[in-house]
Order: structure tokens, then sequence, then C-alpha cells
């Protein structure tokens, strides 16, 4: 019997630690392509290593559910995690997983749009709280407007919308197949052809075995963890459930920063405060 709630807390460590060996890979030169392809191979092969002891139930898959996975995993760990890796790199770990975390919200806001669920006071102000958070995790005091909305914030904010409308996606291709790990697959393997098709591949040419790659190798693990066990909470439970508890990955995110690299990203009062509104509404919603 799969805990769609421990799947979520494991998704949270993954997505929660991995922004941060990104970070690292980073600023050891790492290229974008190079870090987007190790990624997504680890994720490949977490699951297909995974077809040993378990079913992935192909027999269940339609073409509604296949088509739906592979969206999924174009939304999430092709395009989004570019646009992520991009905010990463531009802000730092913290401030762009904590503004990205703010996804639920998009996802609460189409199931309200499409599903007809009721919003009551207490979870519009949960929605304003982690509208306040990240605004207080993007702002920079004395920079004006440009200060909290400039290209990192961006990104960030495109992924996390992204981000929100996935696990509807992959709800929705769950709900036709029940096969999660057939759905980890197909999604890990569209992004993955997608990337070698579309991304600049001229930076996997000149492909060496260096510091950077080492690092990618790591959180690709993190980010495969992440993928895997999300698919599987989202299986056993309500997409609003299981995506709202992922959002506790900030967390882990600031502690891991604070352990790691705290000299590229120092810990302040206002990104912890923010940080705090943003997880509270969340995980409320």
């Amino acid at each position: 019997m799969i805990d769609p709630k421990l799947m979520a807390l494991l998704t949270a460590v993954g997505f929660g630690i991995a922004p941060v060996l990104l970070k690292v890979a980073f600023r050891h030169g790492g290229a974008m392509t190079v870090g987007l392809v190790v990624g997504q191979v680890c994720t490949v092969v977490l699951n297909l290593a995974l077809l040993v002891v378990m079913d992935p139930r192909i027999d269940l898959l339609t073409p509604p559910a296949v088509l739906a996975f592979a969206a999924g995993g174009l939304a999430g760990t092709a395009i989004g995690r570019r646009w992520a890796y991009e905010s990463i790199n531009l802000l730092g770990p913290s401030r762009s997983t904590t503004i990205r975390s703010a996804s639920p919200v998009i996802t609460t806001l189409l199931a309200i749009a499409f599903l007809n669920e009721q919003v009551d006071i207490l979870r519009w102000t949960a929605i304003i709280a982690v509208v306040l958070g990240a605004v207080l995790v993007s702002w920079q005091p004395g920079a004006g407007a440009r200060g909290w909305l400039g290209l990192g914030v961006l990104y960030s904010l495109a992924a996390a919308a992204i981000y929100g409308v996935r696990p509807l996606i992959v709800k929705i291709g769950l709900e036709a197949a029940a096969a999660p790990l057939a759905a980890a697959i197909i999604g890990a393997t569209a992004a993955l052809l997608y990337t070698l098709v579309f991304e600049d591949r001229r930076q996997l040419r000149p492909f060496r075995v260096n510091r950077a790659l080492a690092w990618f190798v790591v959180a690709g693990a993190f980010q495969a963890l992440g993928v895997t066990a999300l698919s599987f909470g989202l299986s056993a439970g309500e997409a609003s459930v299981v995506y709202s508890l992922t959002a506790s990955a900030p967390l882990f995110t600031i502690l891991f920063t604070w352990i790691v690299i705290r000299d590229a990203e120092p810990i302040t009062v206002r990104l912890v405060a923010g940080t705090a509104l943003v997880v509270g509404g969340v995980v409320y919603l």
C-alpha cells in the first residue's frame, strides 16, 4: 500500500536538495543542457531499475493515458525544469525554490475552475499568504521594481505555473491507467527526447568528466527520487493534497543551502519569513 503523504515528503526532499547541488554544478562551470540531460537520464535509469521489482502495468495503458504521461513529463521534467534551472542559476536555490513552490496555488485555482472545488475565506487567506511570501523572497530592498521582477524571478514564476499544471495532467493519466511506474518512465523519456531535440546540443559536444558533471549526477539522482515519488503519490492520493505537501521543499533547500553554499546565498530573515508564508499557505491549501 502506497502512502501518498510519504511519497509527497520524498518528493519534497528530492526537489528541495537538488537545486542546491545544481547551483554548485553551475558554479563549477556546468552547462545548462548537460545538467538537463544528466537529470533526465538519471530519472529514466532509476525507473527502469524499478522494473526489476515492480510491474509497470503496461497492460493498463491507453492512448489518453500515454498522452497525459508524456505531456506531464514535457511540462515538468523538460520545459519547467529548463526554466527552473535558469532561475536557480540567476537567483540561487533558496529564492528560486521558494517562488516555484507557489505552484500549488495554480493547481488549486485550476481545481476550483474545472473541478468545482469550493473555496472558503481561509483558503483565500492561504493563497494571499503564498503570494506575499513569494513577493518577500523575490524583492530586493533598494532596487525598485526591477529588484523583484527580474529575469530570474520571471523564470521562477513561469516554472511555478507549468509545475502547477503538471500534477493535474498526470492525475488525468493515472485515472485512465493506474500505472505510476509507467507514468514516470514515459514522462522522463519524453522529456529526455525533447531536450535532445530542442535544447542547445552544442553544449554536449565538449563532454567532460569533471566536478560539474559529478554534481549534476548527484542532483539528478535527487530529482529522479522526486519525480518518481510524485508519480506514485499522485496515483494513491488527491493531486491537491499530494502536491501541496511537496511545498515543504524550500525548507530542505534553505537548510542544505546553509550547509553547502552559505557564501553564495545568505539566509536572511526576509527569506525565512517569505518561505514560512509560502510553505504554510500551500500546506493549508
